[in-house]
């Protein structure tokens, strides 16, 4: 994500597919919110994604390492 490590609060964007095996699926592009971000440890991320064939929005938390997520773009 470069040099500045996210903080709690930042939005983010996923640059990667994240998940699989016993973690949720978070697609590329999806958008999230920086949860959790304590010094060099471990970024937790909640994003939100569509599931199912509906397209029902879902909350999705999860751990992430920051080469896979970088700074949304300010809407």
């Amino acid at each position: 994500m470069g040099s500045v490590r996210p903080k709690k609060g930042d939005k983010v964007t996923a640059v990667k597919a994240i998940g699989g095996g016993f973690r949720l699926d978070v697609p590329k592009g999806s958008h999230g919110t920086v949860t959790k971000a304590i010094g060099g440890g471990p970024l937790v991320v909640k994003f939100v994604v569509t599931t199912g064939l509906i397209g029902k929005p879902r909350e999705v938390e999860l751990h992430v390492h920051e080469d896979e997520i970088t700074r949304a773009p300010r809407r």
